[in-house]
């Protein structure tokens, strides 16, 4: 499992591991294991990572430009030829260039928000979309995804709502001041574990633990920055 993830979390949390969803009761960070248990059904987790490896953002921006490019890599085999095709299949009807972030209506109570901005980016984006309680989120390299907290049947007539929300704010990160870009890094600390990240954890208060797990797994100063250099679009249903 990816590290960052595990320690980003706090016990009891589902994650996704080999197709199948599972619930972590127990994190020992010294032996670096996880006690969980197979489950059902539960809420996804927060932050998802692909094949547990952190994507940066150059990597996702390189990424989304052959997903929707129109050449085919030459070294790339017959399989991963078949593989790149099945992938441009299921996003075939969005047309995003860089530069922009997608705003994609899945019903009225879950918008994706297209970024390809890299895990840490859009984790980032994930927990202030929690923060300032916009929705419940999750994310991975290329996207953020927000599932409203109100029942479907209350969203009906407000859906328009819930996406103007979701602008609101990303206007709002444009122009944050430097009280808030502050308050937001406290609030993020606040929302780290007490985590064992490395043979000198235990040397460090949990303040110190939650900062620094904060500044290695989260990047607002990146976020702010694509957010003032990119279009937003809402995809019409």
């Amino acid at each position: 499992m990816d590290s960052g993830f595990v320690e980003s979390q706090k016990p009891p949390f589902v994650f996704m591991l080999g197709g199948m969803e599972w619930l972590a009761h127990e994190v020992k960070y010294v032996a670096r294991q996880v006690v969980a248990q197979k489950t059902k059904s539960g809420i996804a987790p927060k932050w998802r990572t692909p094949g547990g490896t952190l994507v940066p953002l150059e990597t996702a921006q390189e990424t989304a430009k052959i997903l929707f490019g129109n050449e085919i890599p030459p070294y790339l085999d017959s399989i991963g030829r078949e593989t790149l095709l099945s992938l441009k299949d299921e996003i075939k009807n969005m047309n995003w260039i860089p530069g922009e972030i997608i705003i994609s209506k899945i019903s009225s109570v879950e918008f994706n928000i297209y970024t390809f901005a890299g895990c840490k980016i859009n984790r980032t984006l994930a927990l202030i979309l929690e923060i300032y309680e916009i929705g419940a989120a999750s994310s991975d390299y290329k996207l953020v995804n927000l599932r409203s907290i109100q029942e479907e049947q209350e969203l009906v007539l407000e859906q328009v709502d819930l996406c103007n929300n979701i602008i609101a704010l990303l206007e709002k990160m444009k122009t944050m001041s430097t009280p808030e870009i502050l308050e937001l890094h406290s609030r993020f600390e606040e929302e780290m574990p007490e985590g064992y990240f490395s043979k000198f954890s235990k040397c460090l208060s949990t303040e110190l633990s939650q900062k620094v797990l904060s500044e290695s797994s989260l990047n607002l100063n990146g976020l702010i920055e694509l957010l003032n250099q990119s279009k937003i679009v809402v995809e019409q249903a």
